[in-house]
């Protein structure tokens, strides 16, 4: 019995030392709402300012804080995933947005938004720009009616993607989207001129033409 023992001791000596180390894990920071808070706040700024590739840089700070943080709280990670979606579509990296859009969705959309919580506002505010912005790119580069109907899909959900709790005006944006993607389909098929109309007919109500909400693009394909 005695040999044996030796036997698998001299066995396992036999092995490097990293043999028997555990795996390295990562280290976690602790959270700086302080310092998350002042990095958004700059962020925001420099995209007033139009200066996108700044805003990239700093929203890049964010997310890493985040993860580094090993941060649970998802409104952050949608805070930070929306404005990067924004930034980097207008800094001309459009491949990129659209990748982060697709990203942002498939997260997102895993968890539960309970309707009377505001701290999955900012949460339904990213899913829905996040399809918007897909949608928009289905209008722009559509050649026949099934990528139309994939953004008029993506722009339902959109529209569906809110809670009692928030004010109705957070859809305004979305029903120029709506219309061009409606506009661009009767092309292809006379039947969605109804729904096209029932969207101008909400628009006019709702008066966003007067509100400076259209843009010149939806105005020269549509009478309002």
């Amino acid at each position: 019995m005695l040999n044996l023992y030796i036997d698998i001791l001299e066995y396992w000596l036999t092995y490097p030392y990293v043999t028997f180390q555990l795996p390295v894990v990562p280290a976690v920071y602790e959270f700086s709402q302080a310092e998350f808070d002042g990095r958004m706040q700059e962020a925001t700024l420099l995209v007033q300012d139009k200066s996108y590739a700044e805003a990239i840089e700093i929203l890049s700070l964010a997310e890493k804080q985040l993860r580094d943080a090993q941060c649970s709280e998802m409104r952050l990670w949608a805070y930070v995933w929306d404005y990067q979606r924004y930034a980097l579509y207008e800094a001309g990296r459009k491949d990129e947005s659209l990748a982060l859009c697709r990203s942002t969705i498939a997260e997102l959309e895993k968890l539960a938004l309970w309707d009377y919580l505001e701290e999955f506002n900012p949460i339904r505010a990213a899913i829905r720009s996040a399809h918007n912005s897909l949608a928009y790119y289905c209008y722009e580069t559509a050649t026949d009616l099934n990528t139309l109907l994939e953004g008029i899909q993506h722009i339902k959900t959109a529209m569906k993607t809110i809670a009692p709790i928030e004010d109705k005006a957070v859809l305004n944006p979305f029903y120029e989207t709506q219309a061009l993607l409606l506009h661009k389909a009767s092309g292809f098929d006379a039947g969605y001129q109804k729904d096209l109309e029932k969207v101008i007919a909400k628009i006019k109500k709702l008066k966003l033409k007067e509100n400076g909400i259209l843009s010149d693009e939806l105005m020269g394909k549509v009478e309002f």
